[in-house]
């Protein structure tokens, strides 16, 4: 069985269509996109099976970060390693919520991987980009959307 993220809202579209105490997220999933059953209706269990989400954090938005001023628009971030040591020669400019390197622009997570994977052999499929780049004050850019989410969260 595989798991996947979701985000807020495509979670609560998903329990606004659910069978309550009757259907699991998957067999919601299964009839909204027409999927075949697995086993017949009679086979089904009635009980009902304890279901848990990991709620996904929301994304950081370096343009949100720039636009308070806690970042700005151009602003060098150096790539680190999983043991957060810089990554020799891996800089990147921040262009509104992607980093440009070498004249093309990636998602913060997208040029961590790529990165991480050929220079420092990288082997894990999760790579959780804004945890790797880090200001030229050596802040990471995690650290300051926490930090950012937590000033605003009333807005």
């Amino acid at each position: 069985m595989r798991h996947i993220e979701i985000d807020e809202e495509v979670f609560k579209y998903l329990q606004s269509h659910a069978l309550p105490f009757v259907e699991t997220p998957n067999d919601t999933l299964r009839r909204l996109f027409g999927v075949n059953k697995t086993r017949s209706d009679s086979e089904k269990p009635i009980a009902v099976r304890p279901v848990s989400f990991r709620m996904k954090r929301q994304k950081t938005r370096l343009s949100q970060l720039t636009k308070s001023g806690v970042l700005r628009e151009g602003q060098k971030l150096i790539l680190h390693d999983h043991r957060k040591n810089p990554v020799p020669g891996i800089e990147a400019f921040i262009r509104g919520d992607r980093l440009e390197w070498k004249g093309s622009t990636y998602s913060m997570t997208a040029l961590a991987k790529k990165h991480l994977r050929e220079i420092c052999h990288y082997q894990s499929p999760e790579v959780q980009g804004p945890a790797h780049w880090y200001t030229e004050a050596n802040e990471r850019v995690f650290d300051l959307w926490k930090k950012y989410l937590e000033e605003n969260e009333n807005e």
